[in-house]
């Protein structure tokens, strides 16, 4: 069955929010102002990956204008449309990051720490309440940048909320071993009930918006400044706190560019070969 992205948007979970195409729609640069010269596939590259697109991620307006030029170009080349309802492409929803829902909270030795100021549950967060005991579990990795076996990772976090670093000594920039939807999935599969995350100094809460990470099926929350030290010193004295969290994901539409070209062959007219590519990208990643 066929639906409009209004339809696909209404049949969605309670928990999730979607915002249809049509209420940020905008106009896109004209293909001709951008490849002037250029001619041939090298003009399909300089409109493709022109700073106008904004890198094409998925469900954003940039992809939406690189699906509406490949459809020109499939319409030119003399193929058929075959996406939704005789169009040139087919929606389907995809996660487009998430956002806090209204239930989120943090107490601490009987002190409720501020959502949004002092932490913020990450995009990746489970949603739920956990109360429990604090453990303080250093950088939360079995091994340290060298392979060789740390403490930490001795400790036991089962049952417990689990305090960890999000900074980890010695390891590059970027890497699995800073990553903390990693530290989280880590501490999850060593059954905690709940991550909190403590931010270096001077580092800002994480945002959720572009959030595309696997749900933790734990809460998960980033803590900073002087409530990340609090944090460290209840863990280490094993001090209890009681964490709520609810993350909702938000929806997006993507499109897919749907051309056919008919055989002539009658006797394998109900065979189909199917050829495809992806057409976006990072965006502003």
């Amino acid at each position: 069955m066929k639906t409009s992205s209004i339809e696909m948007c209404g049949a969605m979970a309670a928990n999730v929010a979607c915002t249809p195409p049509s209420e940020t729609v905008s106009m896109c640069p004209d293909p001709a102002a951008l490849v002037a010269d250029t001619e041939g596939p090298l003009a399909h590259d300089r409109y493709l990956a022109d700073d106008a697109l904004e890198g094409r991620e998925v469900a954003s307006q940039g992809e939406r204008c690189a699906a509406e030029y490949i459809a020109a170009r499939f319409e030119a080349a003399g193929l058929q449309p075959a996406g939704d309802s005789g169009t040139w492409t087919q929606a389907f929803a995809v996660r487009a990051g998430s956002r806090p829902g209204d239930d989120n909270a943090l107490v601490v030795g009987g002190e409720d720490l501020a959502v949004g100021e002092d932490w913020t549950p990450w995009g990746f967060s489970g949603t739920g309440r956990v109360e429990g005991t604090l453990v303080y579990a250093a950088s939360g990795l079995s091994r340290d940048t060298s392979g060789a076996a740390t403490a930490e990772g001795q400790v036991s976090v089962s049952g417990r909320i689990a305090v960890i670093e999000a900074a980890t000594e010695g390891a590059p920039a970027g890497s699995f071993q800073t990553d903390p939807h990693f530290k989280a999935s880590v501490a999850q599969g060593r059954e905690a009930a709940a991550v909190v995350l403590l931010l270096e100094e001077g580092e800002p809460l994480p945002s959720m918006d572009r959030e595309r990470r696997p749900f933790v099926g734990v809460p998960v929350i980033a803590a900073r400044g002087p409530a990340a030290e609090s944090l460290r010193e209840a863990a280490r004295a094993e001090a209890t706190a009681s964490i709520t969290t609810t993350v909702d994901a938000r929806m997006g539409e993507a499109l897919n560019v749907v051309g056919l070209l008919p055989g002539s062959d009658q006797d394998r007219a109900d065979e189909v070969v199917v050829v495809g590519a992806h057409y976006d990208h990072l965006g502003w990643g």
